[in-house]
């Protein structure tokens, strides 16, 4: 095959669409749950507004530097916030004094709209209207100077909170995946651990890793229902001692599940819901911490009424320290 027959066959191909590369209007419809994508329609948003001002603003020299900026960002394919900031922030600077009042009142709502999202913001939103009960004048110089300012400084104030609040998403899914990823290998290792150590005929290791279970599933309803706050959740949601407090809670849960299991074996919860568990007699010999947990399960039934209540062991916080209230309050009257 010649060269000139390669170079026209690679030519027809080229000219045709592949129908595998054009974007599905089912992807089309995916695209706007993608943070980029978001990112992209807002500064397109803003260029487009850039292009509507007067030819006198834009080669006005005062403005040159605002204007690098923007034509900076526009050329970006996937811009960052701090681009579109940078992008907000020049167009405040050079918006003629007849768009700067359009635009007050655009920042005004869009930031009593962030402010009513988070609840525990509302102390923002009442300073902001108290020092600014109405949107300022653009009549004089000294107007639009002052109204230039105060729209500025409201959009620094609304991107300082969007990063709290991208900053508190980021955590609550780190943590969720954190947890689940080290819960599942320290569950799976748990629930081998007889077999590993050689240790026949215990149930401690599964009665801990179907505790860790429930606790597992109760830490991920928790962070799915976490709302996102202000400034002291997102602080307290970042620090590290919090974040190791919650990936830990699925082993308490664990804990939760054996002590559960040892109150069962001594016979303070004789009730049909729960589980009857063999008597052990130890003999001069015996390790009562390590035989007590090799009882036998007489039924299937037994079995799974022991493992729900390991699980909501785990999942219940107050499940466990209620039952050791009721039984301390039990012995105090027995005295």
């Amino acid at each position: 095959m010649s060269t000139a027959t390669i170079a026209n066959t690679i030519r027809n191909l080229t000219a045709k669409p592949i129908p595998w590369l054009r974007p599905s209007p089912r992807w089309k419809r995916i695209l706007p749950a993608f943070p980029f994508h978001r990112r992209s329609e807002r500064l397109s948003g803003l260029i487009a507004r850039y292009e509507t001002l007067p030819d006198a603003v834009r080669s006005d020299p005062a403005n040159q530097r605002a204007i690098q900026l923007i034509e900076k960002a526009r050329a970006q394919e996937r811009p960052s916030w701090s681009d579109l900031a940078n992008v907000e922030h020049a167009l405040l600077c050079i918006l003629p004094p007849e768009d700067l009042k359009e635009a007050a009142w655009g920042l005004r709502d869009e930031f009593r709209q962030t402010i009513a999202s988070v609840p525990a913001n509302q102390s923002l939103l009442e300073e902001h209207d108290a020092f600014h009960p109405q949107a300022p004048v653009a009549s004089t110089d000294t107007e639009v100077r002052s109204l230039r300012a105060y729209l500025i400084a409201l959009q620094g104030k609304l991107h300082k909170l969007g990063d709290l609040r991208r900053d508190q998403i980021r955590a609550r899914n780190s943590i969720a995946l954190l947890t689940i990823a080290l819960s599942a290998i320290t569950i799976f290792i748990t629930l081998q651990l007889d077999k590993l150590l050689n240790i026949k005929d215990t149930i401690v290791f599964d009665v801990f890793g179907v505790g860790m279970l429930g606790g597992v599933f109760s830490t991920f309803l928790r962070i799915q229902k976490f709302k996102v706050g202000g400034n002291y959740d997102a602080t307290a949601l970042t620090s590290p001692g919090n974040q190791a407090g919650v990936m830990l809670s699925p082993a308490i849960g664990g804990i939760g599940a054996v002590v559960l299991f040892v109150i069962l074996a001594a016979g303070f919860l004789n009730i049909s819901i729960f589980p009857a568990l063999q008597l052990i007699k130890f003999g001069p010999e015996s390790d009562a911490l390590e035989d007590l947990f090799k009882t036998q399960l007489p039924t299937s039934a037994e079995a799974a009424k022991l493992y729900v209540l390991c699980f909501l062991a785990g999942f219940s916080e107050r499940l466990v320290p209620d039952v050791i209230s009721r039984l301390t309050a039990a012995a105090e009257r027995a005295k």
